[in-house]
């Protein structure tokens, strides 16, 4: 087949699609192309944890109807994500499985809240006689809504929040199939919204017998570029269109039982989505002459789960009658039925398996997870803190609250640096003026706060930011302490050093709570005692661009630290090391592997990088070697 056109998000948004599916020949010629597009959607797209995957039981609850049991996913010992194993009370000869999915929300909306858009759905399939697992969206855990911020993280290296969620679901699946109360040629995976989408990607995979997708179809022209609210910008996978949008996904899965559902008043177009269910119709037809599928239903409501069209197609798709769904019977036993007869086990496609997420190699997050995930503070690991170069400034405006929530989401601290405006408020910028990261100019400190505050710090990164603001060093703060999910350190720089600006800031750091993590650095030596004598219980961590220096920070009472601007050895380190300082290593070093690997070996305390992925994933592999050498 043709190389398929290359297009830019705009030219997709204001241009004529192409859907990017082979004509039907024969039915090993359009499985080859599956075969192959499921692989390179793996390759490209699902997120490879380094590590051995297992699962931990946990808390066990008596449901109405059927029992819950919480299971966490982990690798190599940490927590990834949480998923639910909801089991039928009356046990049911040869029983189906569906894998329910969640959208935006809490997997309470799952499990609890019939009333919700997501209508309880995995606990309305246990009590029709479903064997039931539930996944929970890494990012939406128990400790609050940090997904945006997780996606924003993973962007830095190309990934993105919906390249965990494919590793996780897959992982689920490999769970799914091993589970002896599963029958594994009779699993289906449903959800709605996100929970849809993640349902699609699911059904790539060959073992999955049957999916139910709802409010989430079309193509991703409509759903997210067009979403004005950007309500679903999480959504806009790197590098997902052309190649793969979602008419493309759903051919993966032909010609196993497919149902699309978008209620009439969905925002997402249910009108298109209708349209792109007859456009995929010919390829089930050419594949299995006999097949009502893909099969489309628009009942009344908006963005909503429609449970009882998911009831009656998985009771044909999956050949099950459920005890107390009525419209499910009568979908088995010869009444109008929408969506056809269960397909024999030789409509199913080929059985190749792409390998098992979690095999060695591959990119490592170092452990993104839930905050909940238990991580331990990274210096009882032996691994030094990471400390992104004001926020994680490769993917958001540098110094902005963006920048910094992204951060801090991902389990890291923040440097930035501060001016003070003529007015007397703290600001945070890297430049003495204005011009390179706004809209404006002229230098900081004789702008008012106001003048400063009307400035647009983010379209100049991107127009996606636009109207992003300088912050005030207090936001700042705020933010980085109200994201974090564990504490993590914050460096500040004062780009003025005079008494009573150093005073406003060691002010701001303790009334935000901050004095424990925060630290001001990169003062000359001679300056220490001043600057300590001013700002009390908070750190302060002197410069150093030079080994033969250590020796003076080592013995001065007022250094809490060394800002290193160049690698030390070992030995260097353990000059502060034994007189109980810490150690901070510039973004000024040459930021490449090796020098991650000599910063761990020398157990610094911290190290500020543009790159602190790349450098969790070298410290990641330093930290399971050392584990092993040391048994």
């Amino acid at each position: 087949m043709p190389e398929p056109q290359s297009l830019s998000h705009l030219e997709w948004a204001t241009g004529q699609e192409t859907f990017h599916v082979p004509a039907v020949r024969s039915a090993e010629q359009f499985g080859r192309w599956q075969a192959q597009k499921r692989r390179e959607f793996v390759r490209r797209f699902v997120f490879r944890y380094s590590g051995r995957v297992s699962v931990e039981t946990g808390e066990r609850r008596q449901r109405d109807g059927f029992t819950q049991r919480e299971l966490w996913f982990l690798t190599d010992g940490q927590r990834l994500f949480r998923a639910f194993r909801l089991e039928p009370e009356k046990a049911v000869p040869s029983r189906p499985t569906i894998v329910a999915f969640m959208g935006h929300g809490k997997v309470a909306q799952l499990l609890d809240e019939p009333g919700s858009y997501q209508k309880a759905l995995a606990a309305a399939f246990a009590r029709d006689g479903y064997l039931v697992y539930a996944m929970e969206n890494v990012g939406m855990g128990p400790e609050g809504d940090i997904h945006l911020d997780l996606d924003q993280a993973m962007r830095l290296y190309g990934w993105s929040w919906y390249s965990l969620l494919f590793a996780h679901l897959r992982m689920l699946l490999d769970a799914v199939f091993r589970d002896a109360g599963a029958q594994a040629e009779r699993v289906g995976v449903t959800g709605g919204s996100t929970g849809g989408f993640l349902a699609l990607a699911a059904a790539i995979e060959p073992r999955v017998a049957a999916a139910s997708v709802h409010g989430f179809w079309g193509t991703m022209r409509e759903l997210f570029i067009e979403d004005r609210a950007r309500h679903c910008r999480c959504g806009a996978v790197t590098g997902l269109l052309p190649d793969f949008d979602l008419p493309t996904l759903a051919a993966l899965i032909a010609p196993r039982p497919l149902h699309f559902c978008t209620a009439q008043g969905d925002r997402f177009r249910p009108k298109e989505a209708a349209q792109w269910t007859e456009r995929l119709r010919p390829i089930w037809r050419a594949l299995a002459p006999n097949s009502p599928h893909p099969a489309f239903t628009s009942p009344e409501g908006g963005h909503t789960y429609g449970l009882s069209d998911a009831q009656a197609f998985f009771a044909a798709a999956l050949n099950h009658v459920a005890p107390s769904a009525t419209d499910a019977k009568r979908a088995c036993t010869g009444g109008p039925n929408l969506f056809g007869a269960s397909p024999s086990a030789d409509m199913a496609c080929e059985r190749g398996i792409p390998q098992q997420v979690g095999a060695s190699g591959g990119h490592g997050t170092g452990g993104i997870a839930n905050g909940s995930s238990g991580r331990k503070d990274a210096k009882t690991l032996g691994e030094p803190e990471l400390i992104p170069h004001r926020g994680l400034a490769k993917l958001f405006p540098e110094n902005t609250l963006p920048a910094f929530a992204a951060a801090a989401a991902a389990g890291m601290g923040a440097e930035l640096d501060v001016y003070e405006t003529s007015d007397g408020q703290v600001v945070v910028l890297h430049d003495p003026k204005v011009d390179r990261t706004t809209d404006g100019t002229g230098h900081v400190t004789k702008m008012s706060f106001a003048e400063v505050r009307a400035l647009d710090a983010g379209r100049r990164f991107h127009p996606a930011f636009t109207a992003v603001q300088i912050p005030t060093l207090r936001e700042a703060l705020q933010t980085l302490r109200e994201r974090s999910v564990r504490p993590t350190p914050i460096a500040i720089q004062m780009k003025q050093q005079h008494d009573s600006f150093v005073a406003k800031v060691a002010a701001i750091v303790r009334e935000e709570g901050v004095a424990d993590r925060a630290f001001l650095f990169a003062f000359e030596s001679r300056d220490a005692k001043r600057v300590k004598d001013i700002v009390g219980d908070v750190l302060v961590v002197v410069a150093a661009r030079k080994p033969e220096e250590l020796a003076s920070i080592a013995l001065n009472p007022s250094a809490d630290g060394a800002w290193l601007y160049f690698v030390p050895t070992a030995e260097q380190a353990g000059i502060l090391h034994q007189a109980g300082k810490r150690i901070y290593i510039s973004p000024l070093v040459p930021q490449n592997d090796q020098t991650y690997r000599c910063l761990f070996a020398a157990n610094v305390t911290g190290v500020c990088t543009d790159h602190p992925f790349e450098c969790r994933r070298v410290w990641a592999v330093e930290l399971a070697t050392r584990r092993t050498t040391n048994g």
